[in-house]
């Protein structure tokens, strides 16, 4: 019976008629009929109803419709059916729509509607989506967007990476003033902070040394003995035993 609706006949429709939807009832609807939907028709929509959604029936929605959508929602829908998003309709989108994407529907959505991206739309995406992502979809999406991967958006890229400005990620911020590794080398602080491992490896490289010192004193006082036993031969200087 669905694909006798028309896009007068959505129009009209209570959207809480919409909760009896199911996916076979949006598979068999006409795409032209979605033209007649609103974000309120659609958010009346059951989530599972989505996996009759179609790249056409998602192409003849009206933009400002998907201000109904919801991550359950986006998470129901064929990775296929993004095929007809385009920047209008992605600009519509509230943000925590976007949690419900997956690499795969990511892969399926046209690079032009990536321009309708916005930072709070990419901090709410899970990382694992962005594996869809390519070039040209990437230098379709607004700079702003981009911000999200910066300020700590959720799920950045950037996360835990130190501030291009700063490459040490503040450790060196004085350089003169401070010592880095937290002591003060020159006033005899600990500049490990006590750790007990350099504690440890410290003292058996002192008894090393220690060690090395007194055979090296061993050997020079063997040389100077053997020295005494020596008969000067010769006024110059020339020694012989």
């Amino acid at each position: 019976a669905m694909g006798g609706m028309d896009a007068d006949m959505m129009g009209h429709m209570p959207p809480e008629a919409m909760v009896g939807m199911d996916g076979p009832m949006m598979y068999m609807m006409p795409p032209e009929a979605m033209s007649g939907m609103d974000a309120d028709m659609m958010g009346h929509m059951p989530p599972d109803c989505m996996c009759g959604m179609g790249p056409m029936h998602m192409e003849m929605c009206p933009p400002d419709a998907m201000g109904g959508m919801n991550a359950d929602m986006m998470g129901g829908m064929p990775p296929y059916a993004m095929g007809g998003m385009d920047a209008d309709m992605m600009g519509h989108m509230p943000p925590e729509a976007m949690a419900g994407m997956d690499a795969s529907m990511m892969s399926y959505m046209p690079s032009e509607a990536m321009g309708g991206m916005n930072a709070d739309m990419m901090s709410n995406m899970p990382p694992e989506a962005m594996v869809g992502m390519n070039a040209d979809m990437m230098s379709n999406m607004p700079p702003e967007a981009a911000s999200a991967w910066s300020d700590g958006g959720g799920g950045s890229p950037m996360d835990g990476m130190a501030p291009m400005g700063d490459p040490m990620g503040g450790q060196m911020a004085d350089p003169m003033g401070g010592n880095p590794m937290g002591g003060d080398p020159m006033g005899g602080g600990d500049p490990m902070g006590g750790n007990p491992a350099f504690d440890g490896a410290m003292a058996a490289m002192d008894t090393a040394a220690s060690a090395n010192m007194a055979e090296g004193m061993d050997a020079a006082n063997t040389a100077a003995d053997a020295d005494e036993g020596k008969v000067d031969a010769e006024p110059g200087g020339g020694d012989v035993v």
